[in-house]
């Protein structure tokens, strides 16, 4: 996967694999650079174990049939057209009036160079709403952030003159496309699209969204940012271009739900689009892809030793193999540089699904150390010890001291939490001291036990760590209350604990309409 004086690979595997109560993952690598994506369910039953015979076909074919349309839609209606735009000229080019969801959409411009690429937006409006859901470069919705060429992707890319998206995009009242040209020349599109009135149900779809950013020159000290959202969704992909600086050794940091700790925290930028050993040649695959050859374009150029740091690279990543969910906000962002040290160019378009509503609420939260919060929680943990320490959470404001008051033990400890009677489910949330690693207690609800809590990780220099744990239904619908009791397991390090919420999951939370994320301006 690289272009450097060296032959690196990266070694990816899309298979699915469940598991109902645990999963190691080993390796016998003495310098191992990793990523693992896993999701837990409320449901377990949602988690089919994983077999050496199970059916692969679906996957394999995805890789066999890059370039058209993997959904196997049968009902479809298509419509195609041409539209010429003059500088500075913006004008609809297709509008849907009912239920339904586009299937197919394909743009084929001219001319098709860097200019148009940056400055030909694309827009997509939904049911009403007065900004777009997709306000995004013609070139980045086509993972064409920095030039126009073959780009085999599973559900966006390009195809000779032809870009693609296959993306699903439901609507319930109206759909209306619009071209807008902010170059300084005439461009001419032909278009082709695709869809069905078959609804998508409401209560369990999303609008779909793209949202473009740029940073000129990415800002000292604080992580570039992909998308800032609140509601409830999941991010199915992002495409970014960058220019300037030595920046491969940024680590991605998404934050899920308000969490102070990334859920997702990486090990370097080429690494998050699965590639290998900085700079990267050009490669594509269903899910992530390098588009170019920066090292390669240099020569031709002439631009001598590191003279590709003057080209500006594009990777895309498409999160179908694990999507990232959010039940009420996610803060996605990646370092530039090692350690955010960069001045660079940074792009960036991210596509999701969103519905403008919270489905989790927190509902409870106990924080140690105050008698008084204590002892409305009903806590209990007469063998436990307490010291106030003041320390750091991994990711994005590492340099931020937080203070707070640490209960460790190693014998049970038991409170109560309020909770919402409405809930599909809990989750509860943990602040915890992580310089000790692998700690491991038995969660007990009203008597019953849930499962085992466990965290592998620790870090003596970063000790604040937030960590969740999901409640099934069963054990919280139409609740008021519950009755929470750890078990710390013997011969691992004490339990800790620092605060504790709980959060319920709703099927009608409070609308988030008004706090869709700002739109970026396209050219500076």
């Amino acid at each position: 996967m690289a272009t450097g004086p060296w032959d690196c690979r990266t070694h990816w595997s899309f298979v699915p694999m469940g598991f109902r109560q645990r999963c190691t993952i080993s390796t016998s690598h003495p310098r191992p650079f990793d990523h693992v994506i896993a999701e837990r369910f409320r449901d377990s039953s949602r988690a089919q174990p994983w077999r050496a015979d199970q059916p692969l076909e679906r996957l394999i074919g995805y890789f066999n049939q890059r370039g058209q349309d993997p959904k196997g839609w049968k009902d479809m209606r298509e419509a195609e057209g041409r539209i010429t735009l003059a500088a500075g000229q913006g004008s609809e080019f297709f509008a849907r009036r009912g239920r339904g969801a586009l299937g197919v959409l394909c743009l084929r411009l001219s001319p098709r160079d860097p200019q148009t690429l940056r400055q030909l937006r694309l827009q997509a409006y939904w049911d009403g709403e007065r900004h777009p859901g997709i306000d995004a470069p013609i070139g980045h919705f086509f993972a064409a952030g920095a030039r126009w060429q073959d780009i085999p992707a599973l559900l966006v890319g390009v195809e000779g003159e032809w870009g693609y998206c296959y993306f699903p995009m439901p609507y319930w009242r109206e759909a209306s496309l619009w071209l807008v040209n902010s170059s300084t020349g005439p461009v001419q599109c032909d278009w082709q699209i695709a869809w069905r009135s078959r609804p998508y149900p409401r209560e369990h779809a999303g609008h779909f969204r793209a949202w473009f950013h740029r940073e000129e020159p990415t800002t000292l000290g604080r992580d570039y940012l992909f998308l800032h959202t609140v509601g409830r969704g999941q991010m199915v992909g992002v495409v970014q271009t960058m220019l300037g600086g030595h920046w491969c050794e940024g680590d991605e940091r998404f934050y899920i739900d308000g969490g102070r700790s990334p859920a997702f925290y990486g090990t370097g930028t080429e690494d998050y689009y699965l590639a290998a050993c900085w700079p990267n040649r050009d490669f594509h695959s269903p899910f992530h892809g390098t588009v170019g050859d920066i090292v390669a374009e240099a020569s031709a150029a002439g631009a001598g030793p590191r003279g590709f740091y003057n080209f500006r690279a594009c990777y895309y990543r498409f999160h179908l193999d694990a999507p990232i969910r959010y039940e009420s906000e996610l803060h996605a962002a990646i370092e530039h540089g090692g350690t955010n040290d960069t001045r660079s160019s940074y792009t960036s378009l991210v596509y999701y699904y969103q519905q403008d509503r919270r489905g989790l609420i927190q509902s409870d939260a106990l924080s140690m150390g105050s008698a008084t919060k204590e002892s409305a929680h009903e806590l209990s943990a007469p063998a436990a010890t307490h010291y106030p320490l003041t320390q750091y959470f991994e990711g994005d404001d590492d340099d931020v001291p937080v203070a707070f008051t640490v209960l460790s033990t190693l014998a049970p400890v038991r409170c109560r939490l309020d909770i919402d009677p409405r809930n599909l489910g809990v989750r509860l949330r943990r602040v915890f001291d992580q310089k000790e690693a692998r700690q491991w207690a038995e969660v007990w609800i009203d008597g019953e036990k849930a499962g085992d809590w466990y965290d592998a990780d620790g870090n003596p220099y970063k000790r604040w760590a937030e960590s969740d744990f999901e409640l099934p239904p069963r054990l919280t619908k139409g609740r008021r209350r519950l009755h929470v009791e750890f078990r710390p397991r013997t011969g691992h390090p004490a339990w800790t604990l620092a605060e504790l919420a709980a959060y319920s999951h709703v099927e009608d939370g409070p609308s988030t309409a008004a706090l869709r994320p700002t739109l970026t301006p396209h050219e500076p």
